[in-house]
């Protein structure tokens, strides 16, 4: 379904008691249209018809491995290991979901948590990564 809608549309459904002018009652009009599951049109106080695009909020979750690279430290080693697979929105996501306690925290960080130089979170400065050829590069 798609909703076409114009400036003069708009500035008749304007109601001075909710918002502070015409301009702003139609940031927060297109914004609710964008919020609906498909493409709109509007045609702007210039006559010029734009497209408004949808905004997703949901944004569609994936599946990822959680997995730590090997170390060798101090008599200890380890190869890499592969702690779970989990949906998440986001590797960081699949991180807490997996590890939660278990990741480095540093308050230093804007969200607590510790990263190695390419930005992946941490346990025990072993770095978190998605895959497990990325897992084993250093310590198999």
């Amino acid at each position: 379904m798609v909703i076409s809608t114009t400036f003069q549309e708009i500035k008749k459904k304007y109601n001075n008691n909710y918002s502070k002018s015409v301009e702003e009652f139609e940031e927060y009009y297109l914004r609710d249209l964008a919020e609906k599951d498909h493409f709109n049109y509007y045609t702007n106080k210039e006559g010029v018809e734009v497209k408004i695009e949808p905004i997703n909020h949901h944004p569609i979750l994936k599946e990822f491995e959680v997995w730590t690279e090997g170390f060798a430290i101090t008599g200890q080693s380890s190869g890499a290991t592969l702690h779970g697979k989990v949906t998440a929105e986001s590797f960081d996501q699949a991180c807490i979901k997996v590890l939660g306690s278990c990741l480095d925290k540093d308050d230093n960080e804007p969200d607590g948590y510790r990263r190695d130089s390419e930005g992946n979170m941490c346990v025990w400065a072993c770095s978190c990564s998605n895959n497990e050829t990325e897992a084993r590069k250093y310590f198999g």
